[in-house]
């Protein structure tokens, strides 16, 4: 725990949320392996680990995002609805709006 303003923020590294994961549904995302870095940037910048060749990277865990853009508008992108947005979002994800939700397929 570390101190926020008003009250202590809990905070979650990849190996607390990789156990978390599994311990609900016995599933797992492909790990990076950089400790400090969370998921917004591993998921939203690669995610490249020891599994990766076997899984993949995390950002291919992605399969929508809820994102709120420079204008001010909140979307929901998929590869169908706001393609351009989504697969801009692949890697370069900090240019182009702020990630709010990311639905991973496990």
């Amino acid at each position: 725990m570390r101190a926020g303003l008003h009250k202590p923020v809990e905070t979650l590294d990849l190996g607390g949320m990789a156990l978390a994961i599994y311990n609900q549904s016995q599933c797992a995302l492909p790990p990076g392996t950089c400790p400090r870095i969370g998921i917004g940037g591993h998921a939203s910048h690669g995610g490249f680990g020891y599994t990766c060749r076997l899984w993949g990277v995390t950002l291919d865990m992605i399969v929508a995002l809820d994102v709120v853009l420079a204008n001010g508008s909140f979307i929901h992108a998929t590869e169908t609805t706001y393609p351009d947005i989504y697969y801009a979002l692949h890697g370069a994800a900090d240019s182009f709006g702020i990630i709010t939700t990311f639905h991973l397929q496990t």
